[in-house]
């Protein structure tokens, strides 16, 4: 019912590996210049290189295809929408890709790094990746012209408190042992450079590699 798309390669029974590649793209202006695969829609980049993980998915399934008589089992191809904070594993989940059979025994994923050198390959035990969460934050406050502060109740100043209390959330919150990230990617207030506002937004996210953290993180 969404923009998953699942395929499977082989005999169509045990075992199963699914391999997965998600192909969302971020809401950003791409200003890169002089290349071929530059982004042909305004405001919409793969600046996080999903479409890179896309193309090394269809390669993989192209060679897979080629050689399919000889496959012992079933090779599930996962090409997964809205990975960056809008569940897309989550409902191809609950639409069957991980239940339906033949039920795959292991999954694989990738991701390009661009502080690695180009052609290696890094990993580790445990997890690499954390779960993220986002949040949104509304200041009211009382605005006001700006030569008469006093008569307001400044959203701006609260804010920026805000933002650098938020600082220490992981800091002085989270074990030294734990990994935890508290990020504010956009701080919007008022319209004129002479009129104190009366509210800002805040917005940004939150990301750990446990569940506990998370919630952790979510709770403060």
């Amino acid at each position: 019912g969404g923009y998953g798309i699942v395929a499977d390669i082989g005999t169509g029974e045990q075992p199963c590996v699914l391999l997965r590649a998600d192909f969302d793209a971020l809401p950003i202006h791409e200003r890169t210049e002089n290349i071929d695969f530059k982004s042909r829609h305004d405001g919409k980049m793969h600046a996080c290189g999903h479409d890179s993980h896309t193309t090394m998915l269809l390669g993989a399934a192209s060679l897979l295809k080629s050689m399919e008589d000889s496959i012992n089992g079933t090779v599930r191809l996962m090409f997964q929408p809205a990975e960056e904070g809008g569940a897309g594993a989550k409902r191809m989940r609950e639409e069957g890709v991980l239940t339906m059979e033949p039920k795959p025994k292991y999954a694989f994923a990738q991701h390009v790094w661009p502080t690695i050198p180009s052609g290696t390959i890094a990993s580790r035990p445990g997890p690499i990746l954390a779960a993220a969460e986002r949040f949104e934050i509304l200041i009211s406050g009382v605005g006001g012209h700006a030569a008469m502060p006093h008569l307001t109740v400044d959203p701006i100043v609260t804010a920026s408190s805000i933002v650098m209390n938020l600082q220490t959330l992981v800091s002085r919150n989270l074990s030294p042992l734990e990994s935890g990230v508290c990020s504010i990617t956009k701080f919007e207030a008022g319209d004129a450079y002479n009129v104190i506002p009366h509210s800002a937004l805040l917005r940004g996210t939150i990301r750990a590699l446990s569940t506990e953290t998370l919630l952790s993180l979510q709770k403060r």
